[in-house]
Formats: C-alpha cells, structure tokens, sequence
C-alpha cells in the first residue's frame, strides 16, 4: 500500500472508504471498526479521523457508496421490461439489491448516529429521492395529493423493508412463510388495489 504523503487527501479520503466498504463486505457492520479499516489500509486509525473528523462521518461516506450504488441498481431496473407497473418493479429492485449486497445493505439500517447529530444536509437527499421514484409512481392513485402520497409511499417501503429482513435473517422460514418475492408482490398489489378505493380519490 503507498504512503500517505503518495495520496491527495481526496484519494485517501477514496482509499478508507473502499477500504472500509471491504471490511462490511468480509465482516459485516458488527465487524467494523476505524482501526480495523487503518490496518487494512495500512495507516494508523488517526488517519481516519484526521480525514472524517468523526466515525459517524466516515461511516456516512460508506454508505453513501451503497445508496449510490442502490439507487443506480433501481434507476436500471426501470429501464427494462414494462411488463410490470412501475411499483412491482421498483418492489423486486429492492429486494433484489438487498440480496446481493446484504452486508453493506444491512450497514446502512446497523448504523446509527447519536441522537443530538442529524444527519447532515449532504447526506439526506441520497436517501430521499428513493421515494421519489416511488412516489411519481403512486401520486396519480391518490389525487395527486403529495402528502398522502408521502405517507402512502412510507408505508409502503416500511412493508417492502420488514420482508427483506425477514427473509434475509431466515425468519420467513421458520413460519413457512412463501418466497419473499411472492409476499413483496402481494404487498404492491394489495397496497395498488387498497389506494384505487381510497377517499383521497372521491
């Protein structure tokens, strides 16, 4: 590994997050730590706080990787197939990142910052305009009420969610439950068809 005086601090910056997506991806979030992601680097763990400030902060930037990377992963989703509605497929993208980078998926619900630091304003719209997708998709069902549709939306990927992680930690199994992929679709449906007699709509 070279040296930091080799690196602009902007490449070391690029160096402990890849270095720190690794250790998710080997170990898992309870596996991680500032001094574990400095020895894989090759670096003392001051480096890390030196480039981050915090381990909140440096955390942030890992996962600000995976929503990057998950939101890309839906964006190509919807340029398939329109076999389905936007929704369903939207639902499958999901689940299906969820399961194929479940250690760096789980890390961004593992995490969480102390109860007096928001998170900052960089970070919140990589998280937002995932309902955004979703949303376009369902306002023309509720009127075109934003607010309704928010909420709508919400409760939705909190239903989407809760399957994932049921189906990942291998609870759905313990009550014979059907495959994820057939619960997540009844969701949609039954969310679509609940939505389509909605008062919003009279």
């Amino acid at each position: 590994m070279a040296r930091r005086s080799e690196h602009s601090r902007d490449e070391l910056k690029n160096l402990a997050v890849q270095a720190g997506i690794q250790l998710i991806e080997e170990k898992g979030f309870s596996g991680f730590s500032a001094r574990a992601v400095a020895t894989k680097m090759g670096y003392t763990v001051g480096t890390i706080y030196h480039l981050f400030g915090t381990l909140d902060e440096f955390i942030l930037h890992i996962n600000a990787t995976t929503l990057d990377l998950w939101y890309a992963s839906m964006e190509h989703a919807l340029t398939g197939t329109k076999e389905e509605t936007t929704v369903h497929i939207l639902a499958k993208a999901y689940l299906s990142f969820a399961h194929q980078h479940y250690a760096r998926w789980s890390a961004l619900f593992e995490h969480r910052m102390a109860e007096d630091k928001p998170l900052p304003e960089w970070y919140l719209p990589k998280m937002t305009r995932f309902f955004a997708l979703l949303d376009h998709e369902l306002l023309p069902h509720l009127n075109n009420n934003h607010a309704q549709t928010r909420t709508a939306g919400k409760a939705l990927w909190a239903g989407i969610h809760g399957i994932c992680v049921l189906a990942l930690s291998g609870k759905l199994d313990l009550v014979k439950a059907e495959s994820p992929e057939s619960l997540v679709m009844m969701l949609v449906d039954a969310t679509l068809a609940g939505l389509k007699h909605s008062p919003i709509q009279h």
